[in-house]
């Protein structure tokens, strides 16, 4: 099983990457460095070199996550208010389908779980109050992403 419905909103769980060019709105991470913010790269007195991620979008609206690694504080509520936020803008745009791409996320370190669990609680929120956004694909790129999010979306109470 790859789709589970949430109220009114499928999600769809995909291993990516995948062809979006048809999707309303995509989340995304911007470039990062592994378990680095970007403004962490200078070591006192030299400069790390700079291996990034980035996730590839051909879609033409595209909303990005805040800087979050593992050492962020308090970055679950920053991963659901992002979360929150994207679907917001995706309302106000009158988009349908939304795409969240997890991969960058986990690169600097979230741990998986944190990332699944806060993803899956703003979108069984923005369920009960949305207009318009009625499909939901998590773009993932590993199997313990995968893992993850198949634990969250199978207790989706849980976290709503």
């Amino acid at each position: 099983m790859n789709e589970w419905p949430i109220e009114s909103i499928v999600v769809k769980l995909q291993v990516g990457p995948i062809d979006d060019a048809t999707i309303d709105l995509v989340v995304t991470s911007r470039k990062l460095a592994p378990g680095l913010p970007q403004s962490s790269t200078k070591v006192v007195g030299s400069v790390l070199p700079t291996v990034g991620v980035q996730e590839r979008t051909t879609a033409k609206s595209v909303v990005y996550w805040p800087e979050i690694t593992m050492m962020t504080p308090n970055r679950r509520p920053l991963i659901y208010t992002a979360t929150k936020k994207a679907l917001a803008t995706a309302e106000e745009k009158g988009a349908r389908e939304v795409a969240i791409y997890t991969v960058g996320l986990e690169v600097t370190g979230v741990p998986s779980w944190e990332i699944a669990e806060e993803i899956v609680r703003a979108v069984g929120h923005h369920s009960k109050e949305k207009r318009t956004v009625d499909r939901v694909a998590l773009v993932v790129g590993s199997p313990i992403q995968v893992s993850s999010f198949q634990y969250a979306l199978n207790n989706h109470t849980l976290f709503t």
